[in-house]
C-alpha cells in the first residue's frame, strides 16, 4: 500500500510575543519588528539545521500493516536582521514504505525540485512567523511543507520561565495553546505545547469527503467530530544563547466512527528539527513579489476551464442517472455538481447554463438539469 499523500503540519502564532514597535521597513518582508528580545539569533548567522517529518497511517488493533512517506533534508535559516530571515532546503530525501518488504524506498518526486529551488523570506518577530514573502510563486504543497518546518521555531510565550495559555493562529487554525516550561540541566529550558485541535477555528476544508461550511462559534468543538485530533510539541532552548538546539512536534489524528481507545484507523504525523552549527553569511534579500499567510493551504484545482468540463460531465451523468426517474444515487450526484459549482466563478457559471438553455448539454432529458 503506497502513499502518496504528504501532510504537513505547520505551528505558528497568529499574536505576537511581546509589544510592538512600529518601525516601517520599506522593501522588506518585515512590515514592523518588534522589541522583545527572548530569541537571540544573530543578524548575519546562518543556522544549519536536520530537519525530518513522516507521516504513518494504520489500522490499530486490526493489521500491522501501515502505510508511511518520511522525508529528510538539511534546512538553512539565514538571518538578514532581527525580524527578518530566509529558509532555504538541501539535499532533500523523500521515502515511503514498500509493504512487500516493510521497509523504506526512496521517491523520485518533482517535489524534492520544487522545495530545493526557491528560499523562503520570513517575517520573524522574536518567537512568531507573522509572514511569508516569496520571490517567485510556489505551489501551496511546497509552501505547507515549509510551513511545517517554521512551525517548530514558534515559540508565543511572553516570559519562557513561566507558563501559559495563550491563542494562536497558525496552519490548524486559529487555536487556544498551553505552554509549560522546565529546565533540562544547567544550561537548557525546555519547552512544551498542546492544543486539541477539534477546538480550532477555520479548519473547515472545500475539498473533502463530508461536506462542511465553516462557522465561527464560541464553542470548544469548532470542526466536525469526525476526527479527533491532538497537537504536542518540546523545544529545547539555550539559556545563554535564546537559540533552538531541539525541536519536536508530533501530531495525532484518530477517525472517531472506527476507533476504541487507542485502537482504530490513526495517522501519526512528526516532525523533528535538530541544531546542528552556525557560520557567519551574507545573504542578501531578495525581490519580494507576493505575500502568503502562514496557514495551512488547501492545493485545489481552480482551473475554470476544468471545472467547467467537470459541471458538464457531472450534468450528463445526472441525466443518464434520472432517465427514467429519480434514484437512489440521484441524491450523491446532485451534491458532487453542488461541491464542483462551490468553486466555480459567477461568469463560468452563467457560461454553463447558456449551454442547458440551448440545449447543449443532455438534450434528450433537458428538464432534469435545468
Amino acid at each position: 500500500m503506497g502513499l502518496t499523500l504528504f501532510c504537513v503540519i505547520a505551528l505558528v502564532a497568529g499574536t505576537l510575543a511581546g509589544p510592538i514597535q512600529e518601525v516601517k521597513i520599506a522593501d522588506k518582508c518585515a512590515k514592523q519588528c518588534t522589541v522583545s528580545n527572548q530569541f537571540n539569533y544573530e543578524p548575519g548567522t546562518t543556522y544549519e539545521f536536520n530537519y525530518e517529518t513522516e507521516l504513518r497511517t494504520s489500522i490499530q488493533g486490526a493489521s500491522e500493516d501501515h502505510a508511511g512517506i518520511h522525508m529528510k533534508s538539511t534546512a538553512y535559516l539565514d538571518f538578514i536582521s532581527k525580524c527578518e530571515m530566509v529558509l532555504r532546503f538541501s539535499d532533500v530525501k523523500l521515502m515511503e514504505h514498500d509493504p512487500e518488504t516493510s521497509s523504506m524506498k526512496p521517491v523520485t518526486s518533482e517535489l524534492v525540485v520544487e522545495l530545493e529551488r526557491n528560499p523562503l523570506t520570513v517575517s520573524f518577530q522574536d518567537g512568531n512567523v507573522e509572514e511569508l514573502c516569496l520571490s517567485k510563486p510556489e505551489t501551496d504543497e511546497v509552501l505547507n511543507i515549509k510551513r511545517g518546518l517554521l512551525s517548530l521555531i514558534q515559540n508565543n510565550m511572553d516570559d519562557f520561565n513561566q507558563d501559559q495559555t495563550v491563542t494562536e493562529t497558525d496552519v490548524s487554525g486559529e487555536c487556544e495553546a498551553e505552554y509549560s516550561s522546565t529546565d533540562k540541566g544547567w544550561y537548557t529550558k525546555l519547552i512544551k505545547k498542546s492544543k486539541n485541535l477539534l477546538g480550532c477555528k477555520g479548519r473547515q476544508a472545500s475539498n473533502i469527503a463530508v461536506d462542511s461550511i465553516p462557522y465561527d462559534s464560541d464553542s470548544n468543538v469548532q470542526s466536525l467530530p469526525l476526527i479527533k485530533s491532538t497537537h504536542d510539541c518540546e523545544q529545547e532552548l539555550s539559556k545563554d544563547k535564546g537559540q533552538i538546539q531541539r525541536a519536536m512536534c508530533q501530531e495525532r489524528h484518530t477517525f472517531a466512527p472506527f476507533s476504541r481507545l487507542d485502537s482504530g484507523a490513526i495517522t501519526l504525523n512528526t516532525q523533528t528539527l535538530t541544531f546542528v552549527k552556525g557560520f557567519k553569511s551574507r545573504t542578501k534579500p531578495v525581490m519580494i513579489t507576493q505575500r502568503a499567510p502562514i496557514q495551512f493551504q488547501q492545493d485545489i484545482d481552480n482551473n475554470g476551464q476544468t471545472l467547467m468540463k467537470d459541471v458538464e460531465r457531472k450534468l450528463m451523468e445526472i441525466c443518464d442517472n434520472t432517465k427514467n426517474g429519480v434514484t437512489e444515487t440521484t441524491p450523491q450526484l446532485f451534491s458532487s455538481l453542488v461541491k464542483i459549482m462551490k468553486a466555480m466563478n459567477s461568469r463560468d457559471l452563467s457560461i454553463v447554463y447558456e449551454s442547458i438553455k440551448k440545449r447543449q448539454i443532455c438534450s434528450s432529458n433537458n428538464d432534469r438539469v435545468k
